[in-house]
């Protein structure tokens, strides 16, 4: 009898400890409350570059370990039963990665919706446009997290390549609602024929003469320097039109959002008020009743310094007060970083899907430019704060190589000016208005740069917005 009632005990004794530490397990599994969101400081973008970094080459490792590799190759050939979340090989054979991207593009998952609940009308969207400059991507994620009420943003993040490393890092970002997409017609997924590079092709600087001898495919298409097709400098315009498209017009959840879409890139970095500031200068726009096309966070300034090795500097780059802005006629040359668009303005783009498909210049801001001049009534306006809220400081692109790409050696400037004006920042009214203090010297229209004179490239682009 004894025995049986220590038994008894015993037995009540190991279900309690069980209970016991079942519920410390999942106490401690629970999500901590949100940090308060770091200081915009070199110390603080240094440090978590660093543990990023050092997350990416643990990733790195593990893409190179063979198990590793195999699990995910398998995972790409299983394509319907895995979520977007997952990393994709960039081993993986084409057809899985095409399968995966139109799935993905298809299925259209917003990430933490449960947390941040659905988008909202007048929600502000951010688009950022992304290749694989994973070190320029880490330190804009850092700067927008800090931004106040970025909880309230959508972020969809626009991918024209997939690592694992890439996708990783998108899965993991907890600050906001987050959407990625992936441009469907990228050179990683057609590698060997249009819109990638096909062998047939002729080569860019191949005179027409011996084009037509060699009877290479687009021998009767070079644009108008004669120079034919170059998949590099075609896959920017490509994407952002595709982008555009894609965001305004393909996104059920997207289907009733009035509010504005802001454009940026990876190497861009986002000031901590830069909703502020759009919902300041939509509300003065309102105000004084005189509509404008873009709202526009930041200007390209006369670059100062080139040198192999040093960081550029942009003159006038921190003009005017933190309450000052300029209106005016929208310039590609200077109004092209980080600038907010609505659906009104996009159906007015929309409508010049001919002639911007068609002009055979390879930047899309030139492009936008000259559609203000052709297509539009009128040309393209805006508005936008003298005081930059967006800040560029990617140092290797289409444009402009150095041979120190280090894209945190260039922010340092900008991080420091939020530092030193902490209490600037949120401006209460627009206290001034002017006209831009930078006028284009280009206020009509160059001739175009070239570089679409390819009739493909042409009738992809149509496709985008079903023209």
């Amino acid at each position: 009898m004894v025995c049986r009632t220590r038994k008894k005990i015993f037995g009540k004794f190991v279900v309690f400890v069980f209970i016991f530490y079942m519920t410390c397990m999942l106490l401690l599994s629970l999500p901590s409350s949100s940090p308060k969101p770091t200081a915009h400081t070199w110390e603080n973008i240094q440090q978590e570059h660093v543990v990023h970094h050092l997350k990416d080459r643990q990733l790195s490792t593990a893409a190179k370990n063979p198990v590793t590799s195999a699990v995910i190759k398998d995972a790409a050939n299983k394509l319907k039963t895995v979520d977007h979340t997952k990393a994709v090989a960039p081993e993986a054979n084409v057809t899985s990665l095409r399968h995966f991207v139109s799935t993905s593009n298809a299925k259209l998952r917003i990430l933490n919706l449960d947390r941040f609940g659905p988008v909202a009308p007048n929600d502000v969207v951010v688009v950022v446009q992304v290749h694989k400059r994973l070190r320029e991507l880490e330190i804009f994620l850092s700067g927008i997290s800090k931004a106040r009420n970025i909880s309230s943003v959508l972020l969809v993040i626009s991918m024209d390549y997939i690592t694992p490393a890439l996708e990783d890092m998108v899965s993991n970002i907890s600050f906001c609602k987050v959407l990625p997409i992936y441009f469907p017609h990228t050179s990683q997924l057609y590698p060997n024929t249009f819109p990638g590079s096909d062998p047939r092709d002729c080569s860019a600087r191949m005179s027409r003469a011996k084009a037509k001898a060699a009877g290479c495919l687009n021998a009767d298409h070079p644009d108008t320097y004669g120079n034919y097709r170059e998949v590099a400098i075609t896959a920017t315009k490509h994407h952002w039109w595709w982008k555009c498209s894609f965001v305004f017009d393909r996104i059920p959840a997207l289907v009733n959002h009035t509010g504005l879409k802001l454009f940026v890139e990876e190497d861009h970095y986002l000031a901590p008020d830069f909703l502020h500031v759009l919902a300041l200068m939509q509300s003065h726009i309102k105000q004084i009743n005189e509509p404008v096309d873009f709202y526009v966070l930041g200007q390209q300034r006369k670059v100062l310094s080139r040198k192999e090795g040093q960081v550029p500097r942009f003159a006038g780059i921190f003009a005017g007060g933190f309450d000052q802005f300029e209106k005016g006629k929208w310039a590609s040359v200077t109004n092209n970083m980080g600038f907010a668009f609505d659906s009104k303005t996009w159906s007015s783009l929309r409508s010049c899907s001919q002639e911007f498909c068609k002009y055979d210049d390879y930047n899309w801001d030139w492009t936008l430019f000259h559609l203000g001049h052709s297509c539009l009534k009128e040309p393209l306006s805006f508005i936008g704060a003298l005081a930059p809220r967006v800040y560029h400081f990617g140092m290797c692109g289409v444009h402009f190589k150095l041979g120190n790409c280090n894209p945190a050696d260039a922010l340092r400037e900008y991080l420091t000016y939020i530092e030193r004006n902490q209490n600037a920042w949120y401006p209460t009214a627009v206290e001034r208005l002017t006209a831009p203090r930078v006028v284009s010297v280009h206020m009509k229209p160059p001739k175009p740069f070239g570089g679409w004179g390819d009739p493909r490239d042409v009738d992809l682009c149509l496709s985008y917005s079903g023209k």
